[in-house]
């Protein structure tokens, strides 16, 4: 791909990273904004702008204005989501809808509903579990409970088109009072802002997500309690897939959204028996946008080794992206292979194709390749390379050490004395590493003569909501090559702040050393 080259509105302005085996470019838009995007995406037209297409009516779509469908007349356009036009029509008994073009033209739509009620068919009404006081707000609008519904998902976006500005500003007025509200009383909300799962996974969103820095650390977890563990939220989706594939594969006591055992803190998915727990971490909600400080996943992973637990946590775009290497880890968690195989029956080899060993480890580490190395050695059976390692120069710290970047053993499987195994036939004598807990917790190097040496505070990386960038690739010399919208003047937060993109902290890493015994 070359630099300068237009795709649709967006030119291409420099490569910034590759990842999961994908080029990512930093582009900019006709409308002045930049977006990172995927090489394939822009080749085939998947992605033309930054966004702002959708936000307008294309000059091409078919003009409704002034037609008649039925008893609903189109008035004027309204606005357009998910690719599709939304037109302000007037029923002939006097109400204003906003009406899906395709619909219209279909003709399934027909009325703003009173045709249904003329003849007979009234439609049964959503049960949403609300309180009365939803039923007098609906009133004072002037709209179904429904309505309101939608409108909360829009609360704080400038366009809210199905609402007059007379309406608009009443709903701000109300939430802008509720949002507020201190959150000392856990029984007061759940009177309040009791819905379906839905409405109150928008409510956390929508009346505490812009003023969540205001509620002090005490007042967040009461928060957070309270939606994760009323009766209708439950856990997230993504969530509740981790937790089914656990039970799919493991018939012991699964406990979702543990509150007791390191109380008052919660435990998404907890397995009591083989003392390991799971963190589903949602990446805008475990963020700074969400006002998640630096040491808030430490302070969870700490308490659980207190008790002799080890917590994994799995970034979204992990579960989204490497989730076959994700269940793998889960199930090696649990002592659960679909193969075994022991080191003595394996021989070990310098693995000289580098493309072999950026696949083996893209393939089955959690963290991907390393690119830069000096030696790789393999543990082969039969010609199948089972686990690798890899060294090289240590990246901080006294020149000549020598760092073990990764090891990895192949999805699935256990080879049991392995990494052992390969240390004895390294030609090191010393040996350092570094653990990330987030994701491990050094036992399998304890094991084999590794020694701590020390833990080192949480580091960051940067989310954009979506995915996750290292954050040398956020350094203020590169902000200001990326961004059009920043000075030099504004800090290096900053400038990423402005642009939406925040830092997710991690829980820190082991420095562990073997010296050869």
């Amino acid at each position: 791909m070359d630099v300068n080259k237009t795709y649709g509105r967006l030119t291409v302005v420099s490569f910034v990273e590759k990842k999961n085996y994908r080029n990512w470019w930093l582009c900019k838009c006709t409308c002045g904004n930049t977006k990172i995007c995927r090489e394939d995406r822009l080749l085939k037209g998947t992605v033309k702008s930054c966004g702002c297409e959708k936000k307008e009516p294309a000059a091409n779509r078919l003009n409704l204005v002034g037609k008649r469908f039925e008893k609903l007349k189109v008035i004027s356009f309204a606005f357009i989501k998910d690719g599709k036009s939304y037109w302000n029509c007037v029923c002939d008994c006097g109400k204003e809808k906003v009406v899906c073009g395709k619909l219209l033209v279909r003709g399934t739509t027909k009325s703003c509903g009173c045709l249904k009620q003329i003849k007979g068919k009234t439609k049964k009404k959503r049960n949403y579990k609300v309180v009365s006081d939803t039923r007098n707000l609906a009133k004072v609008f002037g709209k179904c409970e429904g309505a309101i519904y939608r409108a909360k998902r829009l609360l704080f976006n400038e366009n809210i088109p199905f609402l007059s500005e007379v309406q608009k500003q009443k709903m701000r007025d109300y939430f802008e009072t509720t949002k507020g509200r201190k959150l000392s009383d856990c029984t007061e909300l759940a009177k309040e802002f009791k819905r379906s799962k839905q409405t109150i996974f928008e409510t956390k969103h929508i009346l505490f997500g812009e003023n969540v820095s205001k509620l002090s650390p005490e007042q967040r977890d009461k928060m957070e309690d309270y939606f994760k563990h009323t009766e209708q939220s439950g856990t997230s989706f993504k969530e509740k897939e981790v937790s089914d594939f656990i039970k799919s594969i493991y018939k012991g006591k699964v406990i979702n959204n543990d509150r007791d055992t390191i109380a008052p803190k919660e435990i998404d998915i907890y397995i009591p028996e083989k003392k390991f727990a799971i963190e589903y971490n949602g990446l805008i909600w475990h963020s700074e946008r969400a006002d998640r400080t630096q040491f808030y996943h430490w302070n969870k992973t700490k308490m659980c080794l207190e008790k002799g637990i080890r917590l994994l946590h799995i970034y979204e775009n992990e579960w989204r992206y490497k989730q076959d290497i994700c269940k793998s880890m889960i199930a090696s968690a649990l002592g659960i292979y679909k193969r075994k195989e022991f080191a003595r029956n394996c021989e070990v080899k310098e693995v000289t194709d580098k493309k072999v060993v950026i696949d083996f480890f893209n393939e089955n580490h959690i963290q991907g390749a390393v690119h830069n190395y000096s030696l790789c050695l393999g543990l082969y059976k039969d010609n199948e390379l089972l686990q690798a390692v890899v060294f090289g120069k240590q990246h901080f710290g006294k020149k000549g050490i020598i760092e073990l970047y990764r090891m990895v053993t192949k999805k699935n499987t256990q080879v049991i004395g392995g990494f052992s195994k390969l240390m004895k036939h390294s030609p090191y004598d010393t040996v350092v590493s570094y653990v990330a807990l987030r994701l491990f917790d050094a036992k399998g190097y304890l094991a084999g003569n590794w020694k701590i040496e020390h833990r080192s505070q949480p580091s960051f990386d940067i989310t954009d909501g979506e995915n996750l960038y290292t954050r040398h690739l956020f350094k203020k010399e590169r902000c200001l090559k990326m961004f059009t919208n920043v000075t030099e003047d504004m800090t290096e937060r900053e400038m990423q702040i402005k642009n939406g993109f925040y830092r997710i902290w991690d829980c820190g890493t082991y420095k562990v050393v073997w010296n050869r015994p």
